[in-house]
């Protein structure tokens, strides 16, 4: 346990790439806006303003962090004598404290923006339409598995070009977009893209943070397995 906790000290002694970084990519969202809030009209369809992709901006730099956490620390923490077991243990653990404080900070942040009337405003920035509205803790649960996700699929990247290289890193790159553009062009082709989309929309919120949680799990696993024969 110990060595676990040296790895998160380790994961943290820059503090922009769990902390900073977040914070200052959501502090300028929020801001920017707060300023487009003060310039536009309310939706007369929704009755409120909504920030639309802004407040999810910090979520996707966890994939960046991800990236970060093994190829900036990874060697430094060989050099030092900690296993990979033990940091891989470690840098997970720092992704999911960053990502809880995150989630915790959209959550306060929401019911403050519901105690001032959206910032004066009628503003939405903290309560994401659908999530907010169908529970707030499970806006907590979904923005924590998304940011999980994200980290988690940056670190197998990492591990993939550090255990094999950038040509198989690219290979499944490509892989994966080609999967997801045949699947398009079947479901577009085929007729079948309606009960698709209502089969993803009939799972629900719930449903989808759940596998969300099962995904994020598998590739933890898979970016072990890798791990413990890259080298440093």
């Amino acid at each position: 346990m110990d060595r676990i906790l040296k790895v998160v000290r380790l994961q943290n002694l820059n503090k922009m790439t769990f902390i900073g970084i977040p914070l200052i990519i959501l502090g300028g969202a929020f801001v920017l806006s707060l300023l487009i809030f003060a310039l536009v009209p309310v939706t007369p369809s929704l009755g409120y303003k909504f920030a639309g992709g802004a407040p999810v901006a910090p979520m996707w730099y966890f994939m960046g962090a991800g990236i970060y956490a093994l190829t900036l620390t990874f060697p430094f923490s060989q050099a030092m004598s900690v296993t990979r077991r033990e940091f891989y243990l470690g840098t997970m653990a720092t992704a999911a404290l960053a990502s809880i404080g995150m989630a915790l900070i959209f959550t306060v942040g929401g019911y403050l923006e519901q105690a001032f009337d959206g910032w004066g405003l009628n503003g939405r920035f903290f309560r994401i339409p659908g999530l907010w509205d169908e529970s707030p803790w499970l806006q907590t649960l979904t923005y924590f598995t998304a940011m999980m996700l994200l980290f988690t699929l940056g670190f197998v990247f990492a591990v993939i070009y550090r255990r094999w290289g950038r040509t198989v890193m690219l290979i499944v790159i490509f892989a994966i977009v080609a999967a997801l553009l045949l699947l398009g062009f079947a479901a577009i082709k085929l007729g079948f893209w309606v009960p698709m989309f209502e089969a993803i929309a009939g799972i629900g919120l719930w449903g989808w943070t759940l596998i969300g949680i099962g995904v994020t799990a598998v590739l933890a696993l898979l970016s072990y397995l890798p791990l413990r024969r890259s080298i440093a």
